[in-house]
């Protein structure tokens, strides 16, 4: 199984789809391989050099488990793997994802009124 090589998923997790014979027919078995496979091209594609690996205000580097959304929207577009346009469109996401964001919406003492939610969930549609 691809997801036996992936570091940190608890063991119990593997064994609870090895043991159900009816998780072979299930889509979510095949989407989680694939995003495992996907993740391990990713870290490999960094540790050869491919992209300046994000630091902290240390001057440490971030392990990935440690990037914010905005970091992982930053290096996709570094790697080529979101276009420019579509960087800008996941960042108005994420913004739109910060209205309904409970620690965002703590931290930063936010009183969203409707015209303030309408307004992003616009810029995340590309409505200006």
């Amino acid at each position: 199984m691809v997801l036996t090589g992936v570091n940190g998923l608890p063991d119990s997790l593997i064994k609870d789809m090895d043991s159900d014979f009816n998780f072979e027919a299930n889509s979510r078995r095949v989407r989680l391989e694939t995003l495992a496979e996907c993740i391990r091209s990713a870290v490999k594609f960094l540790e050869a050099g491919g992209v300046t690996k994000p630091k902290n205000k240390q001057g440490k580097t971030l392990a990935i488990q440690d990037w914010s959304l905005n970091i992982l929207i930053e290096v996709a577009v570094d790697c080529g793997w979101l276009k420019s346009d579509k960087g800008k469109f996941s960042h108005a996401l994420r913004e739109s994802r910060n209205v309904v964001h409970p620690w965002i919406h703590v931290t930063t003492r936010a009183n969203f009124d409707e015209c303030d939610v309408h307004y992003l969930m616009g810029s995340a549609q590309g409505i200006r």
